[in-house]
């Protein structure tokens, strides 16, 4: 079992080298194959392939796309994470904030699960 402060790590490498970067390859690196995605925002978006296509798209709708991790605290194989993230949608101009709670648990090195 990794450490609380090994698994935060990986949360904030989740966030910033996939979501922030947009390097959604490392999210095929830090999940299990048998990955779950559960966020009603999403309700279409439930493997890793999905996620990564959703990230992808977020990315192309909003070029500035920007996670900030406000908190992140963990207990045994869970995450839990406080963060906003912001951009400027391509279409319309308009800045969005958004502001999300998600949960992940993990299993070793590999994340399992993720809920928005």
């Amino acid at each position: 079992m990794m450490s609380t402060e090994d698994n935060k790590a990986t949360v904030r490498r989740w966030i910033e080298e996939g979501g922030n970067q947009g390097n959604v390859a490392v999210f095929d690196e830090l999940s299990a194959p048998n990955w779950v995605y559960h966020d009603p925002n999403f309700p279409d978006a439930h493997t890793l392939a999905d996620y990564k296509r959703s990230i992808t798209e977020a990315r192309s709708a909003f070029p500035d796309f920007h996670t900030t991790i406000e908190d992140l605290i963990a207990e045994g194989d869970k995450v839990v994470m406080r963060s906003t993230w912001r951009g400027t949608n391509r279409q319309t101009g308009h800045r969005d904030d958004n502001h999300h709670r998600p949960l992940c648990r993990r299993e070793g090195s590999r994340s399992l699960e993720r809920g928005g």
